[in-house]
């Protein structure tokens, strides 16, 4: 298990935002001792457990694929500069940058994300 803090992420808004839909929530029991949320993830046959506490988070996967899930959380972007640089008298995206603030653009296998859109259009995102 690795532990680290990622700024501006957050598990909760990222499985909320719809981008994605393999994370499946953790059961309550499996959180104990590791975080507030927990998600399983899918991607590319590689499966990954992790927890987040404030803004700590936990990586349960093999270590040979560290790099590939820090890849897919984009960690190299800095979105606290992104935030940033939105101007302060734009009302309207500074308070949606403030409100999507743990929001990152997940770097997902293009096929599964095109397969998984495909679906999608025939439900809604709380159904999926």
């Amino acid at each position: 298990m690795t532990s680290c803090v990622i700024p501006c992420l957050d598990l909760r808004q990222i499985a909320e935002s719809g981008q994605c839909f393999r994370m499946t929530p953790l059961a309550a029991g499996t959180l104990t001792g590791h975080g507030d949320c927990g998600y399983r993830i899918i991607s590319r046959g590689r499966v990954l457990r992790i927890w987040q506490r404030g803004l700590e988070l936990s990586f349960d996967c093999g270590e040979e694929d560290m790099g590939f899930w820090l890849t897919y959380f984009d960690v190299d972007t800095d979105y606290q500069a992104v935030i940033d640089s939105v101007a302060p008298e734009d009302s309207y995206l500074a308070a949606a940058a403030a409100a999507g603030k743990g929001i990152r653009i997940l770097r997902q296998d293009p096929w599964e994300m095109i397969i998984t859109f495909v679906i999608s259009q025939q439900k809604t995102i709380p159904k999926i």
